[in-house]
C-alpha cells in the first residue's frame, strides 16, 4: 500500500512522552510510534501541539501534527490526515528547538 493507507489517528502524551498512533487502513491495525522512530521514509522529530492553519483549509485551525525529517527537509502530517497528505514545512513554520535534531 501507498502512503494514503496510513492515517495519523492520535497524538497523545503519556507520562510526559508523546505517542504517535498510526492506523494501517489496509491491515486494519494501529501501530504506536514515538519521537526518534523511523516511519514513511523519515524520522519523527517532534509532535507539535501549536494551533496552526490546516493546509488547504487555512481558515480551519489544526491543533496538532507530527513532524518528520526526511533528508534535510521537515514535513508535517496533521492529526487525522494520511501520510500522503504530508506537507513540507518552511523554516518559519518549524517549532522552537527543532533545529537540535
Amino acid at each position: 500500500p501507498g502512503l494514503e493507507a496510513y492515517r495519523l489517528v492520535s497524538l497523545s502524551e503519556w507520562a510526559g512522552e508523546s505517542e504517535i498512533h498510526v492506523r494501517d487502513l489496509t491491515a486494519q491495525k494501529t501501530v504506536r510510534y514515538k519521537v526518534g522512530d523511523t516511519v514513511a521514509g523519515g524520522v519523527i522529530v517532534q509532535v507539535d501541539y501549536r494551533p496552526m492553519p490546516t493546509p488547504g483549509r487555512e481558515n480551519v485551525l489544526s491543533g496538532s501534527r507530527v513532524i518528520l525529517r526526511i533528508g534535510n527537509e521537515y514535513w508535517a502530517i496533521e492529526r487525522g490526515g494520511t501520510f500522503a497528505q504530508r506537507h513540507k514545512l518552511k523554516p518559519e513554520q518549524l517549532p522552537p528547538g527543532i533545529a537540535q535534531f
